[in-house]
């Protein structure tokens, strides 16, 4: 078994359309990162955003249209991999994070990167993010 087999044999294993996997569609592709925000609260040194006249902070959210525009044509392409909210914006900064992650997550197998604060400040509840159905959650605090 090659590593292509390998890697669609354990995708098939892992993944909620586990029974759909083939390799004839989006063949290597298993991941796309979507960025439903450019905000962040933070400015880290390792990140484009830690020199706002490099990269402002401009408020430009993922509406739910353009959303359901994304998730119609992954679905027209019969697209079997996983999908991650992340980017170089804070994910929940956007404020239809909720509704975009359940969006998603009905469909395919969703994470989202975060760097937690707001559920520490109180925005969002662990009882929220369950309703989403998160593959995986990353907090790299």
């Amino acid at each position: 078994m090659n590593d292509a087999e390998k890697h669609l044999k354990i995708r098939q294993s892992v993944h909620k359309n586990q029974d759909r996997i083939d390799q004839n569609h989006f063949p290597g592709l298993s991941v796309i990162e979507i960025n439903p925000t450019e905000l962040c609260n933070r400015v880290c040194s390792f990140c484009p955003r830690s020199d706002p006249e490099v990269y402002p902070n401009l408020n430009l959210n993922m509406s739910l249209e353009t959303a359901q525009t994304l998730l119609s044509q992954l679905l027209d392409y019969n697209y079997q991999g996983s999908i991650v909210f992340s980017g170089f914006g804070e994910p929940t900064l956007n404020p239809k994070i909720l509704d975009l992650l359940k969006m998603f997550s009905k469909h395919f197998d969703v994470g989202m990167v975060t760097n937690g604060d707001r559920f520490t400040k109180g925005y969002y509840s662990v009882d929220q993010l369950s309703e989403c159905n998160l593959y995986s959650l990353i907090i790299d605090a």
